[in-house]
Parts: C-alpha cells; structure tokens; sequence
C-alpha cells in the first residue's frame, strides 16, 4: 500500500512539474518506511543525495526517453553513493519499468543495445533497444545546493540533458533548470 501510495506521489509531482513548465522549481521527497531506511542503513545525508539523483534522472526521463521497456541506470555516475544507496536508486524507478538494471552489467547486450561494429564506435552501444540509459553529471555539491545534469540517452543522435541548480529546504530539493541540451 505505501509502494502504491509513494508512486502516485511521484507521478503527481513529475506530471505537477510539466503542466507548471520547465522553469517552475519542483520539489521532492521521496518517501521511505522506517522498515525500508533500516534495510538500505542510510544517513541522512547519502539518503539526500539519493534523492536528488533520483529526482534528477527522474526528469530527465520525463523530458524524453527511449521508452519504458527497461531502465537503465549508470550507477558509476553517482558520485558518493554506498552500494546500499546505489541498490535504492534502482528501486526508485520500479514504478516506471518492470526491468531496472545497472547499465554496466548491460552495456555490450546485443538484448538491449544495437552495438556499433566499425571505426570509433566498435564494441560501443549505438542505441537503445526500447529503453533508456539514466545517469547524471554532478558539477557542484554542497550540503543544501548542487549544480546538476540528468542524462537520458537512448542513441548517439537521441539525448536530453537537462542542467539545474537544485537548493535543499525543509527536506525537499527544489529544481530550477537552467539549460537543456538536446542531441
């Protein structure tokens, strides 16, 4: 029931964030049982950075995406994230996929990926296999600010990168883009 409850949540945000428009500062926390902070043993603070991973790729994704068939996550992206923390992020996006997977125990599938096999593109994933690859690109942290791309790529000519300023206030993250990139 609370699984249900906090992807409605979610969904009413991310769809809240769109009717408002791209500027408007969207705000989030996700919410977590006692039971699920004592399974992933998280302190508050890698708990807020996994929050605004979260809420970052999350966006992206809702900017455009290679569909939903699976998600997959760079996990190497996620700069000062234990294992439990990173084992979060996945699960925070179940509620988008049935298959969430980290993108390293995937990348040279020919199941997920078309594979590049000539010149400089040999061996590399040249798109998605209805799915996306998230990820994010950290350019500053601090305790209650961060500078923050999310990635939401599904071929070498189909990407987003959306970059916002993000300020942390009574427990939520609060977005405001500043730039999109788009390939």
């Amino acid at each position: 029931m609370k699984k249900i409850k906090y992807q409605m949540f979610v969904i009413f945000l991310l769809l809240s964030s769109v009717l408002l428009g791209a500027c408007t500062p969207t705000a989030v926390s996700l919410p977590m049982d006692e039971a699920e902070a004592i399974d992933y043993e998280l302190s508050k603070e890698e708990r807020q950075r996994v929050d605004l991973y979260v809420l970052v790729m999350r966006a992206a994704f809702a900017e455009e995406n290679g569909g939903d068939g699976y998600i997959a996550i760079n996990l190497e992206s996620l700069v000062d994230l234990s294992d439990a923390a990173k084992q979060m992020v996945l699960t925070s996006f179940d509620d988008l996929s049935e298959q969430v997977l980290s993108y390293a125990t995937i990348k040279t599938n020919t199941d997920y990926f078309e594979i590049g096999t000539e010149g400089s593109f040999a061996g590399m994933p040249m798109a998605v296999k209805n799915g996306t690859v998230l990820s994010i690109n950290l350019q500053e942290y601090q305790k209650n600010r961060a500078r923050i791309t999310g990635e939401s790529w599904f071929s070498v000519l189909g990407a987003v990168f959306p970059e916002y300023e993000a300020k942390y206030k009574n427990d939520l993250w609060e977005l405001e883009l500043i730039s999109m990139a788009i390939s």
